[in-house]
């Protein structure tokens, strides 16, 4: 079990992506699926604020749309 400052570990995914599923098949085959929480899309997400972690947005964007 991975522990930081002795208290146990999770990655939280916000938000919802065509990549999800796939996203979530991995942690199982990597062995980290019961330390991956996903909450799915959020609409007030001051709650987090107070959490730490490191927090990186991206920009929103259309299915299948490709960024340079």
């Amino acid at each position: 079990m991975a522990t930081l400052a002795g208290r146990p570990t999770y990655l939280i995914i916000v938000g919802d992506s065509p990549l999800n599923q796939a996203l979530q098949h991995l942690s199982e085959r990597l062995g980290i699926a019961r330390r991956v929480r996903w909450t799915g899309w959020q609409r007030d997400l001051a709650a987090f604020k107070s959490w730490p972690i490191w927090w990186l947005p991206l920009p929103p964007r259309t299915v299948g749309q490709r960024h340079p």
